[in-house]
């Protein structure tokens, strides 16, 4: 029972660790890159303007999920790539059979005269769901900060992983030596008791 106990304990802090460690990677990924990450289908990055406050703030963790171009309609949020090769958040305020008109719900104009209609191709996903900003704006404010507690951590990560790993070497070693030193033995004895039946039956 205490030796499930301690499997169990040990898969739990595995997984919260990789969870922890994907986390922090994604996040400094997304910071470094300026743009969202994609996992599973799903991308996910940060915001650091205020073009969409009150409704997205800077700092908020956005979800993003890819659809076909069929599934947007006026009124979502979608994060598109700009002409200048940036990722923007903003809303669809109207739609055309080859594309979509978009606008920051805090801007005064919409996209359209600088980034024309938003096509498919463009199109990363739509916000499914964002939030989480009292943590996003630190980690913006402190982006050399963040990349390097990454660092460490992942490096942190590792290094455990590494030495469990030995560890766990060293360990099935051993026991293997203690099998074939228990074996020598046995053989020993076993030539041992042959010796012995010999030198009484030469006697």
């Amino acid at each position: 029972m205490k030796k499930t106990i301690n499997i169990l304990s040990t898969i739990l802090v595995t997984l919260i660790l990789i969870f922890t460690i994907l986390f922090i990677a994604i996040s400094a990924m997304s910071f470094i890159s300026r743009k969202p990450v994609a996992v599973f289908g799903y991308s996910y990055g940060v915001v650091e303007t205020n073009s969409m406050y009150p409704m997205i703030v800077p700092g908020d963790f956005v979800l993003i999920q890819k659809q076909s171009f069929s599934e947007y309609n006026t009124g979502d949020v979608i994060a598109y790539t700009s002409v200048e090769n940036v990722t923007i958040i903003h809303q669809i305020i109207a739609k055309v059979s080859y594309g979509v008109e978009t606008k920051g719900i805090n801007n005064s104009n919409s996209d359209l005269g600088k980034e024309g209609f938003i096509t498919e191709d463009r199109i990363l996903g739509k916000v499914v769901n964002y939030g989480g900003h009292e943590i996003g704006a630190i980690l913006i404010n402190n982006r050399v900060t963040l990349i390097t507690i990454s660092v460490i951590i992942i490096g942190t990560g590792f290094v455990i992983q590494l030495i469990s790993l030995v560890k766990q070497m060293i360990d099935k070693q051993k026991v293997q030596n203690e099998i074939d030193i228990d074996a020598l033995k046995k053989e020993i004895e076993k030539e041992l008791e042959e010796q012995k039946e010999t030198d009484k039956n030469i006697d």
